[in-house]
């Protein structure tokens, strides 16, 4: 399965291309969609975010793949959880962020609430 994804539905408006680096996110909004995708509840989607398993080489994997069609696109770094949410997720995206700028990348985003840790 790709890490780097192409959005469908309402997600498409805001961005051409996606990736999710984690499970769960400690922020516990309760206007988060994330739980109800995943058939949990927002106090267990919350409870123990984590990496997904082997994530920063199957990204690596994928941005090596992708076309310089793909690499002209928007890429949204996270639908399903806040790449900054904790220090271990802020390093992890910095290693994904590189990653792109090595595999030229024109445009990423980073959706986050975690302000001065972003």
């Amino acid at each position: 399965m790709p890490i780097i994804y192409e959005p469908s539905g309402k997600a498409r408006e805001y961005s051409d291309l996606a990736a999710n680096f984690y499970t769960g996110c400690s922020h516990a909004c309760k206007y988060c969609y994330c739980s109800a995708i995943m058939r949990k509840t927002l106090s267990d989607w919350s409870a123990n975010p984590h990496e997904r398993i082997n994530i920063i080489n199957q990204f690596e994997r994928d941005a090596k793949k992708a076309t310089k069609e793909d690499k002209d696109k928007e890429l949204l770094f996270s639908f399903m959880s806040d790449c900054y949410q904790n220090e271990e997720a802020a390093f992890l995206t910095r290693q994904a962020l590189l990653i792109a700028e090595k595999y030229e990348f024109k445009k990423v985003n980073v959706l986050t609430k975690a302000g001065f840790r972003a």
